[in-house]
């Protein structure tokens, strides 16, 4: 019970330890200086690295046959929620804010939007169109499930932010087990389905006289542990 006691503490201690120390890390889209004339986007996690996947001019709809550019370029992706509509494939996916009036706030994703994805992609839009860059959409590390945002440079609030997705495909996991007795096949990858093989046949079976001196040690240890 001790020994047990002992590393339930070691592991609590340990992830609070990697809650603690991990720190804030920003990502610019596009990684470049704001000025007065150029906007850039920002998102920030908790210890993992976003990735400015795609910034540009005009509208992010949602829609890629009605002026959105990201999905136009990367039609492995679809909409799985937009702020200020009931659109996408989980409504509700998207929380936090606010997404809009304003230059900064923060962004929450259900765990559910998760289900069957490998990739999932939070996009800004900003309410201006005046200047470069109304847009950028950053992917996210699997497994995000908050983070922040800000608008850098032309004083334009956000319009509405989305979330994207990308399907995973379905790929076996690891390798299979070993012929006699091997260990469990792989687990599935992200958003995949089928793990690997299991074992194969299990290993000999002792025979009777092997059965009963083991049986003979396990009396005997049960005998010793009595006495003390």
């Amino acid at each position: 019970m001790k020994l047990f006691a002992g590393l339930s503490v070691a592991v609590v201690m340990l992830a609070a330890a990697t809650v603690t120390q991990a720190a804030p890390i920003t990502t610019k889209c596009p990684d470049t200086t704001a000025s007065s004339s150029v906007r850039v986007f920002t998102v920030t996690l908790e210890g993992n690295t976003a990735t400015c996947l795609l910034f540009g001019e005009g509208n992010l709809t949602g829609n890629p046959s009605n002026g959105d550019d990201f999905l136009s370029s990367n039609t492995d992706y679809f909409l799985v929620d937009k702020s200020d509509n009931t659109e996408g494939s989980v409504d509700g996916a998207l929380g936090g804010g606010p997404f809009t009036g304003a230059l900064t706030g923060s962004f929450t994703i259900d765990p559910a939007a998760w289900v069957g994805n490998d990739s999932l992609a939070f996009a800004i839009k900003s309410g201006g169109t005046q200047q470069t860059n109304d847009w950028a959409v950053f992917g996210l590390p699997w497994g995000t499930l908050s983070g922040q945002w800000a608008i850098l440079g032309p004083r334009n609030n956000i319009s509405h932010a989305l979330l994207y997705g990308r399907e995973g495909n379905v790929t076996n996991g690891g390798g299979n087990g070993g012929t006699n007795g091997g260990g469990n096949g792989g687990d599935p990858g992200n958003g995949g389905t089928n793990g690997g093989n299991g074992g194969g046949n299990g290993g000999n079976v002792p025979e009777p006289a092997s059965m009963s001196l083991l049986g003979l040690g396990l009396a005997g240890a049960a005998v010793l542990r009595r006495r003390k």
